[in-house]
């Protein structure tokens, strides 16, 4: 766990300040806070300043694991200090609702979170019996089948989004616990974060997409250009689903994914977390750009020599080839030219 000091103090203040009524009202919207609608700018700013910390233990209850762990670390390291990851990419209702503030550090490739004060003392007070509560397992299960599926696919529209994860989460309805379970994940953090609309002639669509997918339109232009060459989604076995739920770094059971991640490590000196989120970095952007290379220059050290190129480049194809592609409904590159 890397720390620094925090660059500045914020308090809640500070984020609601520049906001317009309606951005808080989806705020307080999305963590279900209990806020007149009719207040006016100023009235509404108090109310969100005071309602967060007061019911922040709720709105903890809906998130991941993995963002309750970040959240851990956070209020570990104390006041006045900034956690610093290996950039994470990923769509988070902390940083939606401005629980936490990042802050991308571009020449270091990391993200960098800081915790508001005031609220650290709130969050410490609850997360611990959240994180350790053992009926936890069933939700935690969930979300990991949750956001393996949409990790592997990308986008996919509601009805089968949510048909998969029920399928996979092996929810029976005909149980009160399952109801629950259900009724508890269509609250999550997870939830709001990867439902997407979009208009499409006219019609409104909604999708289950990736919490590591930063733009939606391209992989759904992309993929319909397919179509005829893509007539059905990839097949993944549980494993390989929640492998991919992994988080904050996904794991890909892929050809060459091992082998990139051994290469990493040994040529560039990296940690095993700098290394899976290089990797992770690396497979989002081919989502977008097809071009391994153009991609590692951006987020690698200098390759140093002709050397370690040529030990580099073969495996980084070989990943490439055969890492899942959402344009191509979780089938890679090289198993659509088998199709």
């Amino acid at each position: 766990m890397q720390t620094r000091q925090a660059n500045t103090a914020y308090t809640l203040a500070d984020v609601f300040r520049g906001m317009t009524l309606s951005e808080m009202q989806a705020t307080a919207y999305d963590m279900s806070l209990p806020i007149p609608s009719k207040l006016r700018k100023a009235e509404y700013q108090e109310a969100i300043i005071h309602a967060i910390p007061e019911h922040i233990g709720d709105f903890l209850l809906r998130l991941a694991r993995y963002e309750l762990e970040l959240l851990d670390q956070l209020v570990l390291i104390g006041s006045g200090k900034a956690l610093i990851v290996p950039t994470l990419s990923i769509n988070s209702a902390l940083i939606a609702n401005h629980i936490i503030q990042v802050e991308f550090l571009r020449n270091e490739h990391a993200d960098c979170f800081t915790l508001s004060d005031e609220l650290r003392p709130h969050i410490a007070q609850c997360l611990p019996a959240i994180l350790n509560d053992p009926d936890r397992k069933p939700f935690d299960r969930l979300m990991q089948y949750a956001f393996g599926i949409t990790n592997l696919y990308g986008a996919l529209d509601y009805k089968k989004g949510m048909d998969m994860i029920i399928f996979r989460g092996m929810i029976d309805f005909d149980k009160p616990e399952a109801r629950l379970l259900f009724k508890r994940f269509i609250n999550s953090g997870f939830f709001l974060q990867c439902s997407q609309e979009t208009i499409q002639n006219g019609k409104e669509n909604q999708y289950f997409t990736s919490a590591l997918m930063y733009e939606l339109e391209p992989v759904l232009a992309e993929t319909k250009a397919r179509k005829k060459i893509v007539k059905r989604y990839n097949d993944f076995s549980d494993e390989e689903i929640l492998a991919a739920g992994e988080f904050p770094y996904i794991r890909l059971m892929c050809d060459g994914y091992e082998e990139l991640r051994k290469l990493l490590r040994a040529e560039f000196r990296m940690s095993d977390e700098q290394v899976r989120g290089t990797i992770q970095n690396l497979w989002v952007l081919l989502q977008y750009n097809p071009n391994p290379f153009h991609i590692l220059q951006e987020i690698l050290p200098p390759i140093s020599s002709i050397d370690q190129l040529q030990k580099l480049a073969p495996v980084v194809m070989r990943f490439s080839n055969n890492s899942p592609r959402w344009i191509l409904k979780g089938f890679s590159p090289s198993e659509v030219n088998n199709l």
